[in-house]
């Protein structure tokens, strides 16, 4: 966003404008981050989430019904304070219906995205096709390719599909998937192959990464900002037993060659190595955390050339534990997260290590008594984000939990709840690239997203004037919108002079000629703030011009309110299937609640298409509202709208959730 330049500027206004140039661009303004309530995106199964300059792409499976089977993978992008926006639909034809699907976005808008075709089932298994579409730095998408294909699928642990972009476009994607067993064998193999996307080429031909006959799971891949790309995965070196070692390989963006294997865990003969976990930083730095033995350990490297460091122990002495996650922070520092399984209270644990430096003593995160966990970690600013779920043995049931571990903190912060659902499973933690981290996970067939909001306000639009004049009334313009919680109230402005305003829309009178500096600053309601300034000249006024009035600050406004809409929660008796039909029910949802702050009721707005649009107002106690709705039918789609009010007349961001009911 830049300011309205008038089509006469004054040489002085011009040099001016050049010199403070730096001055209209975004600025911190101040930050009270903390986590969102959890918003729910009704129908969107299989997420993942990437973002660039300041937009959301995102990937997801749509049930479209069962018998016959139908699916659809829908690519959307948006905007905070814009529509959502579809840029690919992807849908069921007579061949096979498309799911797995997943995206990785590059900063500057490049992306990609891998999914499986399961074609029609016949004779001993389901075959699968993989297919992978390229995002350039025009936005376009660039056409279905089918990379690799499997006859037949019969695999216990199923494929995998990992993207990776760095910064210069560089896209890779590594596939774990089904190997053709040779005659009686007899036990069933997995391999890993890789496909890549050179920066402004094409689709170059699948590399086999695995050794054939030594199944191979548990791939990842990163790419740097020079597109050096490292890639990992365990691989069997005995069927008995199922021994295996952890492999890395590197491809030098030079000379597009794969290294041969590297061991890095020397497993063989009679030891394990599994679950590699890696993150690639821009400029060639690493970390990997996975599992040796009975043990979790990681090691970093210092550039895309150079060697692991040794693998070091990174959890508790006396515990059996895995890695779960690892993760670099823009300034270098490697985090590496695990769950302990037996031989110590079953919990949530994180390391970090700053460049250079040697692993912290672990950190329990979350409560005791966690089972069965899925982790990542993600940045916000230089903070890292972690998310969690697994199940709870002290509440019985599945929950989702995250915390922050501050880069200025000796300690992470103590967990957050963020839900407690049967069934759910962690997609993805992700930064947004502006100071914020999301949390995302899937229950049943919704996906659910909380964030911990460390940023600012976005700015829209600006319209400031370069020059003015003395004792005219100038008119100036701006508008702010925020991703993850809403906004404090109208955009506020210091024209530079002692007086102020508020408003989208202003209007201001200089008193005397001169350079001021006009600050416009919007806030969310967490309290994290940003600010754009812009350099305006004043020149003096004519002869005889009346002069302007003295300015008048303008009271600050008021806070606007917030609310959430929450999902109805399956009984715990039922069964995952079960949930899913529970859920699509119209009577399970003819009682909705939420939660808000700053206001005194909420509307609750029903749309569905050939049916007449219903209001239910509800009353608020205690930060909590339950509302009744009736005439709810199966059948199209169901959006249901709450929106809070507050006392004073402030209307807070609407939250829909879209419905598609059954009987």
């Amino acid at each position: 966003m830049t300011a309205t330049i008038p089509p006469r500027i004054t040489p002085l206004a011009s040099a001016l404008a050049a010199a403070l140039a730096v001055l209209a661009v975004p600025a911190s303004a101040g930050a009270a981050p903390d986590w969102t309530p959890a918003t729910t995106l009704t129908g969107h199964g299989n997420p993942s989430l990437g973002f660039a300059g300041g937009e959301q792409t995102e990937s997801h499976t749509e049930l479209l019904s069962l018998d016959p089977l139908r699916t659809r993978i829908v690519v959307t992008s948006s905007r905070p304070g814009e529509e959502t926006r579809t840029q690919i639909e992807i849908s069921t034809t007579t061949a096979g219906f498309p799911v797995d699907s997943k995206i990785a976005v590059a900063p500057s808008g490049q992306a990609v995205l891998v999914w499986r075709e399961v074609q029609r089932a016949g004779g001993n298994g389901t075959p699968s096709r993989f297919h992978v579409r390229y995002r350039t730095p025009a936005g376009d998408w660039e056409a279905d390719r089918v990379v690799l294909s499997d006859a037949l699928e019969t695999d216990t642990t199923g494929p995998s599909l990992t993207p990776a972009i760095g910064r210069d476009g560089t896209a890779a994607v590594v596939i774990d998937h089904h190997e053709t067993d040779d005659p009686g064998e007899a036990v069933h193999d997995q391999r890993t192959d890789v496909v890549v996307h050179p920066a402004g080429g094409d689709w170059e031909s699948p590399f086999r990464l695995s050794t054939p006959n030594r199944s191979s799971n548990g791939s990842d891949i990163g790419v740097d900002a020079a597109g050096n790309i490292t890639a990992t995965y365990a691989e069997r070196y005995s069927e008995s037993g199922g021994r295996g070692t952890a492999i890395m390989r590197r491809r030098s963006a030079s000379n597009k060659v794969w290294t041969t294997p590297e061991d890095l865990t020397q497993s063989a003969p009679n030891n394990k190595g599994f679950a590699p976990n890696l993150d690639v930083a821009p400029d060639g730095r690493a970390v990997i955390a996975l599992q040796r033995d009975a043990i979790a350990v990681a090691a970093t490297r210092d550039s895309a050339s150079s060697q692991f460091g040794p693998l070091t122990r990174v959890s508790p002495e006396g515990a059996v534990a895995t890695a779960r996650a690892s993760g670099l922070a823009p300034d270098g520092t490697a985090y590496a997260a695990y769950e302990v399984t037996s031989g110590a209270p079953t919990h949530v644990g994180i390391v970090r290590a700053a460049p250079g430096g040697s692993f912290s003593a672990p950190r329990r995160i979350s409560p005791t008594g966690m089972e069965a966990t899925q982790a990542d970690i993600a940045f916000a600013g230089p903070d890292a984000v972690i998310g969690w779920t697994g199940h709870s043995t002290s509440a019985g049931t599945d929950v989702v939990q995250g915390t922050r571990w501050a880069a200025s903190s000796a300690a992470p912060d103590a967990f957050h709840d963020l839900d407690s659902n049967d069934g759910s499973s962690l997609a993805q933690a992700v930064g947004d690239g502006e100071g914020s981290a999301a949390v995302v996970w899937a229950s049943g067939l919704d996906t659910h997203v909380a964030a911990f909001d460390a940023g600012g306000p976005t700015a829209r639009s600006a319209d400031v004037p370069q020059t003015a004049t003395a004792g005219q009334s100038a008119t100036l313009r701006g508008s702010f919108a925020d991703r993850w919680s809403p906004l404090a109230g109208d955009p506020t402005w210091d024209f530079g002079d002692g007086a102020s305003a508020s408003g989208a829309e202003v209007g201001h009178a200089w008193a005397a000629a001169g350079d001021y500096t006009v600050t416009l600053r919007s806030a969310d309601t967490l309290g994290n703030a940003s600010e754009r300034r812009f350099a305006v000249h004043v020149d003096a006024a004519a002869a005889g011009a009346p002069a302007a009035p003295p300015a008048q600050p303008q009271a600050a406004p008021q806070s606007a309110p917030t609310v959430t809409l929450k999902a109805p929660r399956c009984p715990r008796k039922l069964s995952k299937a079960a949930c899913k039909r529970f859920l699509v029910k119209p009577s399970t949802w003819k009682q909705v609640r939420g939660t808000t702050t700053g206001a005194e009721r909420v509307t609750l707005t029903v749309k569905r298409k050939g049916a007449k649009t219903t209001k239910v107002s509800a009353a608020v106690k205690a930060g909590k509202w339950v509302a009744k709705l009736k005439g709810l039918k199966p059948g199209g789609t169901t959006t249901i709208t709450a929106q809070a009010l507050g006392a004073g007349g402030q209307k807070s961001k609407p939250v829909a959730r879209k419905l598609r009911l059954r009987r």
